[in-house]
């Protein structure tokens, strides 16, 4: 071997690009290649009179006494290895860092720090790239067909001191490169950051082509969402792509607007101000070099920092600007970019690591508290309690950073119930950073400060609605609180661009909703204020006439979706109005409330809700008064169907009904003694049963409940095998409910009827049935839909029975129900008693397992299309 060559050396360091992946696709023929390539290189080194000091797997380390051998042995290595056929064709790329310095040999080594700047230059370089350090090329007579291109001065790694790159252009080859793999010198003042961020992938790719495209883009979005962090994030990113360099400016801690432009140079490091504005000192800075301005938190120097920004525009070609800030800055031109909270795992994601980490919140929690709890894991003891978190912190980076810190010796399941004092509990005492980041209090009171009058009080009686609102509502109960210059449309509109409310669609209507931890610091500024009783009771007014068209009396309304809509889009907010009811012992709207709720969740089996606000209204006193009554005849019918019946209790509201009878209206007689109707059906009495229908249809009233009445009969019937008389009951019932156009009653009849025809009649009026209850969301009727299918199907083919079934189920457990809830239970067993025990005899046998998993998984459409299909078949035959 040749002996290695000291004093001023030059150093050559090269490896192939990807080299892992091109192993991993390869296997054995990577070592073929690696040998081809080390020979490749060996050869070119040695001709050209340079020394390999060491192979490195994919690389060579290579020294050059001659600065102008080694040059011409980097262009012919980048030439060989372009033209060169590898194994399977592969695409090697090489590349290659140059640098000449001092250097002593110490046996078959150097000890010279040029060595180690080498190796940088080489890192900082793309395949196919040859970069050098000026000492590598000065006074060098280029090779042929080769030219040099001064690029930038860069950071190396481990070196203090930046230093000018250029790149060896070689006729023939590939020219243009990424941007250099090394921070250029001083093209930026990118603050430290010390956490990696978590998530915002999507939001860093979108923001880098919007920002590629306009020259002004402000990212608008709450205190606390990461607008900062994400900025920071995206400039980094850009820091080597932009020539002119990218530079951030903190306005955070600015305290008046006035020294907005001096703040502005002197972050740029414009030290002394001449002639002209600071102002115009920054455009002369920026001249036409490509720039980039990152403005963070404009919020608070809003029309200051608007103003330099559209001079700055106006003035510099080339100048671009990403601000943040909690509402837009109204500049032409300008692109508004909203920032979301963090990913939420929906309430159907069950709480298991795998399935929660798929979501960002769920990730910066966890990452955060393993950080201040070294060992923390995500599991399944304490999945629920991060879901928790993260779903009433709604994702906010900043309060689930805060929240995290807590971790370290609170267990999340205790952080998690302490979130209720989510102000006192979330602030750190971590030294730097902004003073409004250091508590969750702290970000929104910057946030409410900087709003007028009237803001501020919309702001505060908006936070009584406990789910997203239409601007009717807004009005209704912030109107009356504004000067009287103020639209309420202006102020609401005001707090959506301060990004204190944000906007979601509802079909054609806008609606507002205020994040968790907003709507708190709102609260607590309305109780603080002495305005809180007095916004309930406005809320309240509100709520009780927003619903005052859906259904109270449970029997009486024909039920459809447009009747009960109202209460379905305002159940979180009907429930926080009924409990201000009971709260000023308002007992009537307490009463109509609870019955309106009830009738919604009747349709959607929201049993358990409706029962517990009925029985809370029911308990604000026995006087009897007609609401009373409807309130008790609501919470019988809803016992009787919901999965857990509780006999006793619906045979206390029945015996209660049947006294009401007597001093409020003989209508409660009939309410009574239906409630007993149905406890005789649950329990398997149906010669009981029919007793009490009859009674009840002595002083019924009511078409509907006339009818409702002769299907009970027709059920008992049923059950006691006279199958006849009960098709002619259920029919008469279908017709009166079609002609009062009660869709879901004619559903509901058409689930009991179905079953007792042939596969062909039976069939088409359960499919007609089943349509209509997803139409209406009547989760439980398409279960029982679902289940007399497979009843029908059952003789023709027990296979397709199973799967139905399993359809049934499926659905059922989606939306959270069970096969086992009363008029399930009355569908498949006490109606047609057999039939219960040979479908699930059928359906549990091993053999069947395959079509009823199979049928779990199906949709409701799908399931249909299968039993038509069947029955279509089996009725031609």
């Amino acid at each position: 071997m040749k002996g290695l060559p000291s004093g001023s050396v030059t150093f050559m360091f090269t490896d192939i690009e990807g080299s892992t992946r091109l192993h991993q696709r390869l296997g054995p023929l990577f070592k073929t290649l690696i040998a081809e390539h080390d020979g490749l290189l060996g050869g070119v080194i040695a001709s050209a009179g340079g020394v390999v000091v060491r192979s490195m797997g994919d690389g060579v380390f290579a020294a050059f006494a001659d600065a102008v051998g080694a040059v011409k042995a980097a262009a012919e290595i980048q030439r060989l290895v372009a033209a060169h056929q590898w194994p399977d064709r592969a695409e090697l790329k090489v590349r290659i860092g140059l640098h000449r310095g001092d250097a002593e040999v110490s046996g078959a080594d150097y000890v010279a720090l040029a060595v180690h700047q080498a190796a940088r230059v080489s890192a900082a370089a793309h395949g196919g790239q040859v970069l050098a350090t000026p000492s590598a090329v000065e006074g060098v007579v280029l090779p042929s067909a080769t030219s040099l291109r001064r690029l930038d001065r860069y950071q190396l790694k481990d070196f203090d001191d930046p230093v000018e790159l250029c790149q060896l252009v070689i006729d023939g080859l590939p020219d243009e490169f990424p941007p250099v793999r090394a921070r250029p010198e001083r093209a930026h003042n990118l603050p430290e950051v010390l956490t990696a961020m978590v998530g915002r992938d999507l939001e860093v790719s979108e923001l880098l082509e919007l920002v590629s495209d306009r020259r002004l883009v402000t990212v608008v979005g709450p205190g606390g969402v990461g607008k900062t962090r994400l900025a920071v994030e995206l400039v980094a990113t850009l820091a080597s792509r932009v020539a002119g360099g990218v530079w951030v400016v903190l306005l955070a801690n600015l305290a008046t607007p006035t020294s907005l432009a001096a703040h502005l140079a002197a972050a740029l490091g414009i030290k002394e101000i001449a002639d002209g504005s600071p102002v115009d000192a920054v455009a002369g800075w920026v001249g036409d070099r490509e720039v980039m301005l990152v403005i963070d938190n404009c919020e608070h120097v809003s029309a200051a920092a608007s103003d330099a920004i559209a001079d700055l525009l106006g003035r510099c070609a080339s100048l671009r600007v990403l601000a943040t800030s909690r509402e837009p800055l109204h500049v032409p031109g300008e692109a508004i970019w909203r920032l979301d909270p963090l990913t939420l795992p929906p309430p159907e994601v069950p709480d298991d690591p795998q399935s929660l980490l798929g979501y960002e919140s769920v990730q910066l929690l966890v990452a955060r508290v393993a950080a201040a709890r070294p060992g923390f894991v995500l599991d399944r003891r304490n999945a629920a309690a991060v879901r928790s978190i993260c779903v009433e912190l709604d994702g906010l980076p900043l309060a689930l950073e805060l929240a995290a810190a807590r971790a370290a010796h609170l267990s999340l399941g205790d952080l998690a119930e302490r979130l209720t004092e989510r102000f006192k509990l979330l602030k750190t005492d971590l030294r730097g950073g902004r003073e409004a980041h250091k508590t969750l209090l702290a970000t929104l009171q910057w946030s409410y400060e900087l709003l007028d009058d009237d803001e501020r009080a919309a702001f505060r009686f908006l936070s009584v609605f406990a789910a997203p609102f239409s601007i009717a509502a807004a009005e209704h109960v912030a109107g009356g609180r504004l000067a009287g210059s103020t639209d309420p449309v202006d102020a609401v509109g005001s707090l959506v661009n301060k990004s204190l409310l944000g906007l979601e669609s509802s079909g054609p209507e806008v609606r507002y909703r205020m994040l968790v931890t907003v709507r708190a610091f709102a609260r607590h500024q309305l109780e603080a204020a002495g305005e809180l009783a007095a916004a309930k009771r406005l809320h309240l007014d509100y709520v009780v006439s927003a619903t005052s068209g859906a259904p109270y009396r449970p029997d009486s309304l024909p039920l459809s979706v447009e009747r009960v809509a109202s209460v379905d889009e305002l159940e979180e907010d009907l429930r926080a109005a009924f409990d201000t009811a009971v709260e000023v012992g308002e007992r009537d709207r307490a009463l109509v409330l609870a019955a309106r709720y009830g009738r919604a969740a009747f349709l959607h089996s929201k049993w358990e809700g409706a029962i517990e606000l009925l029985t809370r209204a029911i308990e604000l006193g026995d006087e009897p008064t007609e609401l009373f009554g409807w309130a008790l005849y609501a919470r019988g019918l809803i016992n009787v169907v919901r999965q857990t019946i509780d006999t006793d209790a619906v045979r206390a509201d029945a015996t209660a009904l049947i006294a009401l009878g007597d001093s409020v209206g003989s209508e409660f007689h009939a309410c009574g003694w239906h409630l007993l109707g149905d406890l005789g059906i649950i329990s398997g009495r149906p010669e009981a049963a029919a007793a009490a229908y009859n009674a009840a249809l002595q002083t019924a009233e009511d078409l509907k409940q006339v009818a409702s009445l002769r299907r009970g009969i027709a059920l008992a019937a049923s059950m006691q095998g006279d199958v006849a008389a009960a098709r002619e009951e259920y029919r008469d019932a279908v017709a009166v409910y079609r002609d009062i156009a009660d869709n879901f009653e004619v559903a509901r009849t058409q689930l009991v009827l179905g079953p007792l025809l042939d596969l062909t009649e039976g069939g088409r009026i359960l499919i007609e049935a089943i349509e209509a209850s997803v139409e209406l969301s009547a989760h439980a009727q398409v279960c029982q839909g679902l289940a007399g299918l497979a009843a029908l199907a059952f003789d023709g083919d027990a296979h397709l029975a199973a799967y139905l079934y399993g359809a049934a189920e499926g659905y059922a457990e989606r939306h959270r129900l069970s096969l086992d809830s009363g008029l399930i239970r009355v569908l498949l067993g006490e109606q047609l008693p057999h039939l219960r025990e040979r479908l699930t005899a059928t359906v549990d046998d091993p053999s069947m397992a395959a079509h009823r998993a199979e049928g779990k998984a199906a949709a409701v459409a799908d399931a249909v299309i299968r039993f038509s299909e069947f029955a279509q078949v089996t009725g031609s035959d």
